[in-house]
């Protein structure tokens, strides 16, 4: 594939990620319905290509840190994580104290604050500051030290099965980077023979067959083939999921199908703007059920009016941006 194609298709995928968050935490209030449970469960994919695709533009780049440059990497990396994210937090607790004044705790705040509680979706931000560390460590180990590196994969691959038959008895943000370091593995591996999309497409086949053996096993031996129970932490299942997932979008994009369906220019701006939507729609969640849309509303309904609301905000946002912000210096 061609680089301009290559760099497409991360954007598709991060674009459906960021449209299959919104679409879970959208259907998260209407799983009394059983159809319903089976399209939110259909969707757990999302974080694996997160990770994924923030994986693949970090070993895709030229390696340049060491321990001089290390600090100022992890200092700008942060930053790009918690500003928007205390932006969204002092946004998100001013409508909690406003709507629901009832549910308002300080300790929330400061645990939130603290990337350790208080809101539901601060454990991937969490997840993000502890990949600055990990992707700079696997690389550390890719070309400095062979031997231990293909030991990391070998400990991450047996954590993530290891996960699929124990469950995590402590609590699971803390270890959640190493199961989740897969996904940068695979990016190392798909950086690696992304020319050959022979072996990039059996590779695929490959975890087509292991989640498949992955669902019997857990049907024969839990009676279910839910994804979802999978995922905190992730376990082998949910990461081969994610993977055969990634190879069912990569089909359709050789197609051309998502070209002729003019719908590239919104996955893009997905895409681009990813970690803003995630915390606006979050938002707009919680307005939304305060005054009772999400019993109000029907299932698609609900989500139609939250999709649209999370774009024009977002777009609003940038056309208030682009007005008010310094003109760069002559």
């Amino acid at each position: 594939m061609e680089k301009k194609s290559r760099i497409e298709f991360i954007d598709i995928l991060r674009g459906l990620s960021v449209a299959a968050v919104i679409n879970l935490h959208s259907l998260a209030n209407f799983l009394s319905h059983k159809i319903i449970v089976d399209l939110w469960d259909a969707q757990q994919f999302a974080v694996q290509m997160f990770v994924f695709c923030s994986a693949y533009l970090y070993f895709s780049r030229p390696d340049t840190l060491n321990r001089h440059t290390f600090f100022a990497y992890f200092k700008k990396r942060v930053s790009r994580l918690y500003i928007p994210y205390f932006i969204f937090l002092s946004v998100f607790f001013f409508f909690v104290f406003l709507l629901a004044p009832k549910t308002f705790y300080w300790t929330d705040i400061l645990k939130a604050v603290f990337v350790v509680g208080g809101i539901d979706i601060n454990w991937l931000v969490l997840l993000f500051i502890q990949l600055a560390f990990v992707f700079p460590f696997i690389r550390f180990l890719q070309t400095r030290n062979k031997l231990l590196f293909y030991g990391y994969i070998l400990f991450t691959v047996y954590t993530a099965g290891f996960l699929f038959f124990v469950h995590f008895p402590f609590d699971w943000k803390w270890i959640m980077w190493l199961p989740w370091s897969f996904m940068g593995l695979f990016a190392i591996f798909y950086i690696h023979f992304e020319q050959n999309e022979e072996v990039i497409n059996l590779s695929y086949l490959y975890f087509a067959v292991l989640f498949i053996m992955l669902e019997c096993m857990q049907f024969v031996w839990k009676g279910t083939v839910s994804i979802y129970p999978n995922k905190y932490p992730p376990n082998l299942l949910i990461l081969a999921y994610g993977i055969v997932w990634m190879g069912i979008v990569q089909q359709i994009h050789k197609t051309g199908l998502l070209h002729a369906l003019k719908v590239v220019p919104l996955i893009t701006f997905l895409s681009k703007y990813s970690y803003q939507l995630f915390f606006v729609h979050f938002i707009i969640i919680f307005i939304m059920n305060q005054f009772n849309l999400n019993v109000m509303l029907p299932w698609y309904i609900y989500w139609i009016v939250l999709f649209t609301s999370t774009l024009i905000i977002q777009k609003g946002y940038l056309f208030v941006y682009a007005k008010v912000k310094p003109a760069p210096a002559q």
